[in-house]
């Protein structure tokens, strides 16, 4: 079971590392070589869908991961850390939840409510853009503390 965590552990370390280290960047900077305004705007209709996709099959792992701790507990011996890694992974679920469900479709809103129109064209001091640059921070900085929870999962599975 233990194993199988670390399989848990390692879709979220990876998955996260490549939406926001990789695919982000991949996808804007391919789509903005072809047409700088359209291309841009696909590119962030391409990777909200990719973002949603992605935090699916995170929720899916951090269930599956918290299922293993709860059984690894309820078997014995109990994890050493397992108050912690319990709280972990519901902080982790939680914020990615947030991030997926309530931050992704208010993002999606606001690029739908400018059709054609990349939201990085607006004026520094738009609502618009101040909110949307808002919201993209925030899953960001979500996003980034559900990654130091895995790692840190990861690194307790590991000490085990």
């Amino acid at each position: 079971m233990r194993y199988l965590s670390l399989v848990m552990g390692a879709i979220w370390i990876g998955g996260l590392g490549l939406i926001g280290g990789v695919a982000g960047q991949a996808v804007f900077d391919v789509l903005t070589a072809h047409d700088s305004v359209s291309g841009r705007v696909l590119a962030g209709e391409v990777f909200g869908v990719v973002l949603v996709r992605t935090i699916h099959v995170l929720m899916a792992a951090g269930v599956i991961q918290l299922l293993l701790v709860g059984i690894r507990a309820a078997l014995g011996p109990r994890p050493r850390r397992f108050k912690a890694q319990v709280a972990i992974l519901l902080l982790m679920l939680g914020l990615t939840g947030y991030v997926g469900y309530i931050v992704a479709p208010r993002i999606d809103a606001i690029r739908q409510s400018r059709p054609n129109t990349p939201i990085a064209s607006l004026a520094a001091d738009d609502p618009v853009r101040r909110e949307f640059v808002m919201l993209h921070g925030l899953s960001n900085g979500l996003l980034l503390v559900a990654w130091i929870g895995a790692l840190t999962l990861t690194w307790f599975e590991r000490r085990e």
